[in-house]
């Protein structure tokens, strides 16, 4: 519930930035030129991942989790650098970090229960963007990559482990640039894993710098 009441904030926040600043473009008689060059932002918002009680399994003796409670959903954020080569094609490489995966009152199949535990879930990406500008001041963008997502699972019963891999990558957004420097945008973001490595996404308002 509160990952979506996030998400929702997020989105009207968002949207709201987007829309006034169509608005502002529409009306605005002075042009700015589309933003290009190196650019540094950040992303934050509702992260969720997709762990369930497998997620605590311990895969070492195979001791599977019978019952309990997971909660995936929280605060995540993105540092990102990008390079914009035209209006239409940039390239961005970036860290995010999700929230921790919590599990509680864990139950597993050897009899041992009360277990709690957390899976810390992070991925480093690169994408090719791809931007179709709606005006000087209003940018849609579809991104597509790859990023190394890693994952360690702990709980209070002793077990950790690490996993990792290389998984496909999308995003897309909506952008306000401010003026040739400055920009902001809505977006959601997605790691698309598979097997023990869940996927995970995040929901986000991003700020930007431009160096031009």
């Amino acid at each position: 519930m509160k990952s979506l009441t996030l998400r929702y904030v997020i989105a009207i926040l968002g949207l709201s930035f987007i829309g006034l600043g169509y608005a502002g473009a529409i009306n605005q008689s002075k042009t700015n030129q589309y933003p290009t060059g190196f650019y540094l932002g950040v992303q934050l918002g509702a992260s969720e991942t997709h762990y369930g009680l497998s997620g605590f399994e311990n895969t070492n003796t195979n001791n599977q989790v019978l019952n309990g409670t997971v909660d995936g959903s929280g605060f995540g954020q993105r540092g990102l650098i990008g390079y914009r080569f035209t209006k239409n094609w940039a390239a961005e490489a970036g860290y995010t970090h999700y929230s921790t995966t919590s599990g509680d009152a864990l139950t597993y199949s050897d009899g041992t229960n009360g277990v709690s535990g957390n899976i810390k879930e992070q991925s480093f990406d690169l994408y090719v963007k791809g931007i179709l500008p709606l005006a000087q001041e209003v940018d849609l963008y579809a991104k597509l990559g790859a990023a190394y997502l890693s994952s360690k699972t702990s709980t209070s019963a002793g077990f950790s482990k690490s996993r990792s891999g290389t998984k496909p990558a999308f995003a897309g957004g909506a952008t306000y640039n401010v003026d040739n420097n400055f920009a902001v945008d809505v977006s959601y973001n997605r790691i698309q894993g598979s097997g023990r490595l869940k996927s995970a996404d995040l929901f986000a308002v991003g700020f930007y710098y431009y160096f031009v």
